[in-house]
């Protein structure tokens, strides 16, 4: 692991797979995966979106970055280049552990044919909010990143 230093303030970290020079400003542009990301293998960041707060920034609309770099690989960040960077804008924390939470119920639905019940859809939208306003996992093992 590599750790290239892109700003005076050591706080923040970003993982790449390329190479970037310093002083490189990081927006979520065309390359964002997220918009191209197939719904029905991330559903779990679509629901997110669903119930996101209108006040809140999107994860289509973001970089990623944590205030560890090793929670990076555990964010799916990549790992090959990690930059400390300084952000130009508002922050926000999210536990991710809220994304597994939503597929674990659409998992348990599937399997009991409630994919589509209130209680299913109750329980999605409680996560997905529990995520939004950066409420920690009830079983957090490693911390919020």
């Amino acid at each position: 692991m590599r750790i290239y230093k892109i700003s005076s303030n050591i706080k923040y970290f970003h993982g790449s797979y390329h190479f970037l020079p310093n002083g490189t400003v990081l927006s979520p542009g065309k390359g964002n995966f997220m918009g191209t990301v197939n719904q029905y293998k991330m559903d779990s960041h679509f629901k997110l979106e669903q119930f996101r707060p209108s006040n809140l920034i999107s994860r289509n609309n973001c970089v990623f970055m944590t205030d560890n770099p090793e929670d990076i690989d555990l964010a799916g960040g990549a790992s090959e280049h990690i930059y400390i960077v300084k952000p130009l804008g508002k922050v926000e924390r999210h536990d991710l552990n809220w994304m597994s939470e939503i597929d674990l119920i659409f998992s348990e639905a599937w399997d009991n044919g409630e994919q589509e019940s209130e209680d299913t859809i109750e329980k999605v939208k409680n996560a997905a909010l529990n995520y939004w306003n950066g409420t920690p996992h009830y079983n957090d093992l490693y911390g919020s990143i």
